[in-house]
């Protein structure tokens, strides 16, 4: 039997991981633009195929420096997202369409907007755009808990 980990961003990597159907992957987190990335030489395109073990994250927790957890986006996990980069876009997103507002939402690290989860059956477009991004197949989004500089993702 595993021991319970002591660092609590372990436990919620394996939280997600018993208890959602997506997939995830460590993130070095702390300062930087890299702390949105994953950790140097790691592959992280291979769990868009098949989801991570617990030997898996006990390797990530033992052979890199994981500061945050992302989730792999598209048809593994099922899931996409819509990320706002503005305030206003979001609003204007709220009233038009008020019934897609009921999700799962993981507010940003800094400016605190809104990243809205939709259980998918299917792939969608991955866009960049002046209201934020859409993101599917081939991409991931950071995880709640996932600390950047000084501020976390809620």
């Amino acid at each position: 039997m595993l021991k319970r980990p002591e660092n609590p961003l372990h436990r919620r990597a394996i939280y997600l991981l018993q208890n959602t159907i997506w997939s995830i992957l460590p993130l070095q987190g702390g300062e930087g633009k890299s702390a949105k990335r994953p950790p140097a030489k790691f592959t992280w395109r291979r769990y868009t195929q098949r989801r991570a073990h617990l030997e898996d994250l006990e390797r990530w927790f033992t052979d890199h420096s994981v500061g945050g957890l992302g989730i792999i986006c598209g048809e593994i996990s099922q899931l996409t997202v819509i990320e706002f980069d503005d305030a206003a876009h979001y609003q204007r997103f709220s009233r038009q369409f008020p019934e897609l507002l009921d999700t799962y939402t993981v507010l940003s690290a800094n400016r605190k907007l809104p990243h809205l989860y939709y259980h998918t059956s299917f792939n969608t477009e991955n866009t960049e755009s002046t209201f934020g991004s859409i993101r599917s197949q081939g991409k991931y989004v950071v995880a709640a808990g996932t600390q950047i500089g000084d501020r976390q993702y809620e």
